[in-house]
Order: C-alpha cells, then structure tokens, then sequence
C-alpha cells in the first residue's frame, strides 16, 4: 500500500495482537504520519505477547502528540518492537506529555532502535 500521509486521534499499532507480525515502511520527503493522541501508546511497535513489530523511516514526516514504544506500552514478555531511521524526522512536539519509551509495558518485553543520518526532536 502507498499513502502520502496517515492521520490518527487514537492509537497507531504496528502488531498489535497476540502472534502477529506487521511492518510499515515510511519513504518519500511528503509522507506523513501524525498522530493527535496526547495520551499514553500513541504509536506502538509490537504491543502484545509474541507480537513482532517493525518500523522503518527513511523520509518523511512522523508527528506524535503522545509516545512512541518500540517494543509496546503493556505487551508484557514476548512481546518485539524494531524501529530503523535512516531519514526523515520524527517530530514530539508536545513538551510535558510527547515520549520516546522503548519497552514501557511490563515485564520482558524487548525492542531494537536505530537512528541513522536523520533528526528527532
């Protein structure tokens, strides 16, 4: 599938349910992903047990008003979350409630980050 920009006011889940594996790739300088959700688990990346999640930016846009958690916000053990950034930027633009969090569920959860040649702030 190919989409110039995705827009979201609750949650954003790449392998949100038990035994899954899901990937979204982002590309292109006009590619947009935003996310209005201030609360918690705004954009997760693996989320329940056994759930493997993948990101991969390489141009565009992310815009969260909440969190990112590679890896989940409540999967608990077995649960995988990956995200590889080697272009674009990812934007928390929220000062008292925008969150980098891998692994802030429970108990044995596990993620990989990569950030290569792009801008988070």
């Amino acid at each position: 599938m190919s989409l110039a920009s995705v827009t979201a006011a609750s949650t954003i889940g790449i392998s949100i349910n038990s035994g899954s594996s899901a990937a979204l790739y982002q590309s292109g300088v006009n590619s947009v992903v935003t996310n209005t959700n201030a609360g918690g688990g705004a954009f997760v990346i693996g989320n329940a047990p056994g759930a493997f999640g993948y990101y991969n930016l390489a141009g565009g846009t992310v815009n969260v008003a909440g969190e990112i958690d590679p890896g989940g916000a409540a999967g608990g053990a077995g649960t995988f979350g990956q995200f590889d950034m080697t272009s674009g930027t990812v934007s928390l633009p929220n000062n008292t409630s925008s969150y980098f969090l891998p692994n802030r569920g429970a108990a044995g959860e596990t993620s990989v980050v990569n950030f290569n040649g792009a801008s988070f702030r």
